[in-house]
């Protein structure tokens, strides 16, 4: 079949851009995040550039040298540049592309990771890396024009503060799914705000974390960010769990009384979050996934690492997931089925230790670990050793029971959680925020075998409704639990 003519290519191409951005924006809503890009499939792409005269933003690439358009290059809006000395092509240059690929327009579309080797942009947000307690940062105030950036999988923010529509200051909110308590709300494309925040100094586009919106308050000026982790006071009661934000699968369990020893705060405030794989330290090439554990006591400073181990009176428990999808953006690896180990790091080494005692668990896709000494870093590495260090739980134990995805998800205000049980078992089905903490339980009895299914209504145990955002719904049959995640949108 014959290609079409290149002019042809750049009406189509421009027809589509503008249906799928409109597509994009309907299907995440006003506060909605796009899908993440680690569902969507990378690709590593080289050829010549054809750019669209038109449309200074659009970019096409000829990989076969017939001059006609193969994918379209999604850069950004035309005032977008990363400070690693990466710059847009001109007309004719042969360039290599790495990112991430939509097959579902009528011609591929590329969002740029990377060009020759430079970085353009992360393929996921590292919000870990803004979680700088304000405490330490100079206050601002300033006010201007919102500029957003919708190229990528989720809105960045900006602001131009003397109108010569070039931003000035790109507006740090937390992840897309946070969503204050107070009315305040992310701006539109084009609103004039006042905004109040931390100021971060950045080699192309300084950074604000905001504090306030228009005077109403978008976190807290003290302490870390709301969405980073938890507090966990030294005499706790029950077990308190820390979540990884973007993986309701992989978590952190500290008991009661594990931090009774002398050395220990009134409070800790926990983060455990999932890193890029090219941020683990030495990691080594069978590398799956990631994790970093960050402690800090009341007065900000880091409480764990460096030296100064956290060594608590009983063992935590940490979970973790292991991802089988080895054309995410994350760069994962392949997947070796129960063929893996969980290395922890040692800050004070610089070298990394096999943990040896573990549960796999096959229905779930992940391992269980028990730890005394926190380390910095945990990960899943693929392991091609005949015999795995992984302990099953029980290969030939039958399922026990299933959880289905809730349904609607997104979801607004209701939606169903349905569960199927093999035989009579003590059921508790909770609900939990994306801090971990648990905002309403659902089922809590003996329930008989077969399929049960339970509403819930966005609401708290007092019957308050509850903000947009990331919830987590995870269900305990007898001594077993799994979780799923779900999405309210208002």
């Amino acid at each position: 079949m014959r290609k079409r003519s290149l002019a042809a290519t750049f009406i189509m191409v421009f027809m589509i851009s503008l249906v799928m951005n409109q597509s994009l924006m309907s299907q995440t809503g006003k506060k909605g995040a796009r899908a993440w890009p680690d569902t969507l499939v990378t690709i590593t792409l080289e050829g010549t550039v054809l750019p669209d005269s038109t449309h200074k933003n659009l970019y096409f690439l000829d990989v076969d040298a017939d001059s006609v358009a193969d994918y379209v290059l999604h850069f950004g809006p035309e005032w977008y540049s990363p400070d690693t000395g990466a710059e847009r092509p001109d007309y004719g240059d042969y360039i290599t592309i790495f990112g991430s690929v939509n097959y579902e327009s009528l011609l591929p579309t590329v969002i740029v990771f990377e060009i020759n080797g430079l970085l353009w942009r992360e393929p996921i947000e590292n919000w870990w890396q803004h979680q700088i307690w304000c405490d330490s940062l100079e206050m601002i105030t300033v006010e201007g024009t919102v500029m957003i950036d919708t190229t990528y999988f989720y809105d960045h923010y900006y602001l131009d503060i003397d109108a010569d529509d070039i931003p000035d200051y790109l507006l740090n909110f937390g992840p897309p799914w946070y969503e204050p308590d107070t009315g305040a709300e992310r701006p539109q494309d084009g609103d004039w705000v006042v905004i109040e925040g931390g100021l971060i100094e950045n080699e192309n586009v300084d950074m604000i974390i905001v504090i306030s919106i228009n005077d109403l308050a978008w976190r807290d000026r003290i302490g870390p960010a709301p969405w980073s982790g938890r507090w966990v006071r030294k005499q706790h009661q029950g077990k308190q769990r820390i979540g990884s934000p973007l993986d309701s699968l992989s978590w952190l369990e500290v008991p009661q009384g594990a931090m009774n020893g002398r050395e220990f705060p009134d409070s800790l405030f926990f983060e455990f979050l999932e890193v890029w794989r090219d941020s683990i330290p030495n990691r080594p090439d069978s590398t799956l996934r990631g994790w970093n554990n960050h402690l800090t006591d009341p007065s900000g400073k880091r409480f764990q690492g460096q030296g100064n181990m956290a060594r608590f009176g009983t063992r935590l428990r940490i979970q973790l997931s292991i991802d089988d999808d080895p054309s995410s953006a994350l760069g994962k690896t392949t997947f070796y089925g129960n063929n893996v180990k969980v290395m922890s790091w040692d800050e004070e080494a610089e070298t990394w230790s096999v943990i040896d005692e573990m549960v796999y668990d096959p229905i779930d896709g992940t391992v269980m670990i028990e730890v005394e000494s926190l380390d910095s870093y945990y990960i899943i590495v693929g392991s091609d050793e005949s015999a795995t260090r992984v302990v099953l739980t029980d290969p030939v134990m039958p399922v026990l029971f299933e959880l289905d995805q809730n349904y609607p998800n997104p979801f607004n205000p209701t939606t169903m959680i349905r569960y199927h049980l093999m035989d009579q078992a003590s059921v508790t089905l909770t609900i939990y925020n994306s801090l971990g903490q648990i905002v309403r339980t659902l089922v809590d009895e003996v329930q008989p075998a077969g399929s049960h299914s339970v509403q819930w209504d966005a609401t708290e145990a007092s019957v308050n409704r509850v903000s947009s955002g990331h919830y987590y719904y995870e269900l305990k049959v007898n001594d077993r639990t799994v979780s799923k995640r779900m999405l309210l949108l208002k």
